[in-house]
């Protein structure tokens, strides 16, 4: 809504967004950098003397429900792809592609965001699945491929919540990063730096596997 009303007034609207759970078809009339607000680097960039940029992308979503046995299951999924992110450094300089690379805070060829779900009177259990392919590395769109730095390999993440209502009090409890999944190592130069301590917590869980409960009272 707030962007909206900035257009419709004239005004110059650049969105950064890591796109978790948006789409880029929701970006009405305005500029869209693909990225996260925790990336210090790619933040302070919007402010700098830069040249253009040009991306576009394609989204889909699913989602589908049935009656199965005495509750109901439902499915839904996300997909993100990307078919061009090419900017410029400044105004004048060469295109850099950073398609299918982390430069310019992770231009993943594709995203995919898929939630499982089934309800049975007050209660429902959920499962998440983020999928994330390999990506190359920041190198490889600063240098053109000229580069030994490696990127990451393909990552998929689980999330499992449950819920029951019972009339004023909503229960809740779940498990984040089921299999205890490391975060991926980014930007390792195999022979010369392991970088074993870099990784990308915009996209790659870095706190491991964890349990959670909660209560939510209403009176």
């Amino acid at each position: 809504h707030v962007v909206r009303q900035l257009v419709e007034r004239g005004e110059h609207v650049v969105v950064l967004d890591n796109l978790s759970t948006g789409y880029r078809s929701a970006v009405l009339g305005a500029s869209l950098i693909v990225g996260d607000t925790g990336d210090r680097e790619q933040t302070g960039s919007l402010y700098l003397n830069l040249g253009d940029l040009e991306t576009s992308g394609i989204d889909f979503s699913l989602s589908w429900s049935s009656d199965l046995g005495p509750g109901t299951f439902r499915f839904d999924t996300a997909v993100n792809y990307l078919l061009k992110y090419e900017y410029q450094p400044f105004a004048g300089a060469p295109f850099n592609d950073a398609k299918g690379t982390l430069d310019q805070g992770g231009q993943f060829d594709y995203s995919v965001l898929t939630n499982f779900g089934y309800r049975w009177d007050a209660f429902s259990v959920g499962l998440e699945w983020k999928h994330l392919p390999s990506v190359d590395s920041i190198d490889e769109s600063l240098l053109g491929g000229n580069t030994t730095v490696v990127g990451a390999g393909s990552y998929d993440l689980f999330n499992l919540s449950a819920g029951w209502d019972l009339g004023k009090v909503r229960l809740r409890a779940g498990i984040d990063n089921i299999f205890d999944k490391d975060p991926l190592v980014v930007g390792a130069n195999p022979g010369i730096d392991t970088n074993s301590n870099q990784t990308n917590l915009s996209y790659y869980d870095g706190l491991g596997r964890r349990y959670y409960v909660g209560a939510k009272v209403s009176f």
